[in-house]
């Protein structure tokens, strides 16, 4: 078992990016391409495990509590054709459906990073920052 706390629950993003999640979803299935959240939000002790077994390369992931809101900005999914592909299909056109919409959303996606995972992190998108508007 993997230690610590995970949740695919987008209640757990915060609202800038589960708004452009959600939207992210719903063009993806305009194209035929559904979506299976695989995680929006962990603590430290389940991205510390993630990073002791390469899975993931920081401690400051996005999908730790961020300010201001101590919620995610940051989802894993994938379409559910590719997780029954060996390795997940890396490159394969349903993760091509997601990336490009993901990118019109205004959304990083792990896809465009290199060095990671033989170069790419497909599930990964993220926001950098929190972009809800601040009440002073």
């Amino acid at each position: 078992m993997i230690p610590g706390y995970a949740t695919s629950d987008p209640l757990k993003l915060c609202l800038c990016i589960r708004e452009r999640y959600l939207a992210l979803i719903e063009a993806c299935l305009r194209q035929g391409v559904r979506l299976i959240p695989i995680e929006t939000f962990r603590d430290i002790i389940r991205q510390r495990y993630y990073v002791a077994h390469k899975v993931s390369k920081t401690l400051n992931s996005k999908h730790l509590p961020q300010p201001p809101f101590g919620l995610s900005l940051a989802v894993d999914a994938a379409p559910k054709r590719v997780l029954e592909l060996k390795g997940w299909a890396p490159g394969h056109q349903d993760w091509l459906v997601y990336t490009e919409e993901a990118r019109r959303l205004r959304l990083e996606c792990g896809a465009d990073w290199a060095g990671f995972n033989k170069g790419w992190d497909w599930p990964h998108v993220q926001l950098p920052e929190c972009q809800c508007p601040q009440n002073p």
